[in-house]
């Protein structure tokens, strides 16, 4: 348990406001939560006591403390090593470059760009207010959606570039929060392509610029503060967003008159994707930062793409569900792009990942979608994501093949751990198929589990190191094709020649509890759609090609 100080004097508000909120969620993994994520426990502290522990996160709202830098440095003298977060400060007034410890680590809320930080510093910006909370799929029926306050000529002139966009909802408030309810202002950016999101009193940020996001809209930054001045703000708090930040709000109306209906679904799909990566880097960035002796073991990953169903996200749904039911792992859904047969099922694919995204905001906790920029296939997908997990084991579930039953979870990795076991599959019959019974390589262990030399891409739990350095390496990185297509016939090839000598180098097994042993069941999202040409290429030993690969 790492503790976290919420560090004020002077009764100022500490954990109180909407742009701290966002520390306190990436702390909590409210959002995300990668398996390096170590436990965070709480301390609102007015009366600084010297610290009984050696690390400790330093939340500070560095706006209302600008004049008390002694203070401050005194308070962090006694810690080993310090992860500071400032925040509340819009005008970069704090003077972090008097910060005086020798182990200490920066995060800095709306820094400005004009300002030299430390080597390393972390930037982020003021958050959403919680507002994915309220996120959810919505049918897209408005154009563009701007509401605010007219408090500066920028923003004067957003609005009124706003209003010259056909089919525009643009609203005027006095004050902040003083217009609609905030519940229908959400619901009204769930159902927006284009959100406009312009400069704050002080800085190019707002909370604007993160409600549309966490509602599935595109925002449109701000290149510049009300002064005109700030550019390079968004590379600093936003690195890598998909657009670009507005220099002249008079190029509003023309700079969305060329984008049709399957160019906002690709933009919104890059930048909501993109929002979801962001704060998951974050979150493994303060990980590494402060340490965890004890990661989670488990990260589940689903892969996902097109089928006749999309864009209904059901199948999915289910799937998801029946993961989180069982283990609070960390989920990444692989989401593989159209291949070429399937281009007739782009917009509905677009769709159905829009839908994904926002039903990762809120209702597949602690779920990453990772979208491929091209077609990959499921081997390369499984290639592409596995630099991205930091468990030791990775639980794979196909978008269709939902668990079912009692699984402890917790309970197999021990198992595994102590039988030594590479990969354990959840069968989907109630027992062993007679026409499976030959590639069974043992009886019953006292733990529950069964040796096979079966392969199959089932539900299974794995340690990432047999997929990195046995599986994978088994493939050519131009390979597009099924594993099990390729890995059924190369470890069923092993045991008709070597038996329990394969078995041993393999160490593959079946969740074998007493009685009824089916753990997963399938809901065949493909239907009636055909198994496509596959193309098979692999990582030749001295020319010779895997035994039982296919050609």
């Amino acid at each position: 348990m790492i503790p976290v100080i919420w560090l004020a004097k002077d009764g100022v508000c500490t954990r109180c406001r909407w742009d701290e909120q966002c520390v306190e969620d990436l702390l909590n993994g409210a959002q995300k939560r990668p398996a390096t994520l170590p436990q965070f426990e709480h301390f609102e502290v007015t009366n600084w006591v010297r610290s009984p522990w050696e690390r400790m996160v330093v939340v500070l709202p560095g706006g209302n403390h600008v004049d008390d830098i002694d203070w401050v440095n005194e308070a962090l003298s006694g810690i080993d090593e310090v992860i500071l977060f400032i925040t509340s400060d819009e005008g970069a007034e704090f003077p972090v470059e008097k910060l005086n410890h020798p182990n200490l680590k920066l995060w800095v809320q709306t820094p400005r760009p004009e300002v030299d930080y430390p080597v390393g510093t972390q930037f982020f910006g003021v958050g959403s207010g919680r507002a994915w909370q309220f996120a959810r799929p919505e049918e897209k029926t408005r154009r563009l959606f701007l509401a605010g306050q007219r408090n500066h000529p920028r923003r004067d002139a957003a609005f009124d570039n706003a209003r010259r966009v056909p089919g525009a909802d643009v609203l005027e408030s006095e004050r902040f929060l003083g217009g609609i309810d905030r519940e229908r202002y959400l619901e009204m950016l769930r159902e927006t392509w284009w959100a406009p999101a312009p400069a704050g009193v002080i800085s190019q940020d707002s909370f604007r610029f993160y409600e549309a996001l966490e509602m599935g809209a595109i925002p449109i930054p701000d290149r510049f503060r009300q002064d005109e001045h700030g550019d390079g703000y968004w590379n600093m708090v936003a690195p890598g967003f998909p657009v670009t930040p507005i220099a002249n709000w008079r190029q509003l109306p023309s700079s969305l008159d060329a984008s049709d209906l399957l160019d906002k679904r690709r933009i919104q799909l890059m930048v909501h994707e993109w929002w979801h990566h962001r704060r998951r880097e974050m979150a493994r960035t303060l990980a590494s930062q402060v340490g965890n002796d004890m990661p989670h073991p488990l990260t589940v990953i689903i892969p996902t793409s097109p089928i006749q169903s999309h864009p209904d996200t059901s199948i999915l749904e289910q799937t998801v569900a029946s993961v989180m039911d069982r283990t609070d792992a960390e989920i990444l859904i692989t989401c593989d792009m159209p291949r070429p047969e399937m281009m007739h099922r782009e917009a509905d694919y677009l769709e159905y990942l829009r839908r994904v995204m926002t039903l990762c905001e809120k209702e597949f906790e602690n779920a990453t979608p990772i979208v491929m920029p091209v077609f990959c296939h499921q081997v390369e997908m499984l290639r592409r994501v596995l630099p991205q997990v930091d468990s030791e084991y990775i639980m794979y579930v196909e978008h269709d093949t939902p668990l079912i039953g009692d699984i402890d979870i917790g309970s197999v990795i021990t198992d595994m751990r102590q039988g030594d076991l590479n990969l354990l599959r959840f069968y989907h019959e109630v027992a062993v198929h007679p026409e499976h019974e030959h590639l069974m390589a043992g009886e019953v262990h006292s733990s529950g589990w069964r040796p096979t030399m079966q392969w199959s891409q089932r539900p299974h739990i794995a340690r990432k190191s047999f997929y990195e350095k046995r599986v994978l390496r088994l493939f050519d990185t131009t390979a597009r094709c099924m594993i099990e297509d390729v890995m059924f016939g190369i470890v069923e090839g092993e045991w008709l020649v070597r038996k329990h000598e394969a078995w041993r180098d393999w160490r593959m097994a079946l969740y074998h509890p007493a009685g009824n042993i089916q753990r997963s069941t399938h809901l065949d999202g493909r239907g009636g759609d055909p198994k496509f040409e596959q193309l098979f290429k692999f990582r030749y030993r001295k020319g010779v090609r895997p035994p039982g690969a296919p050609g």
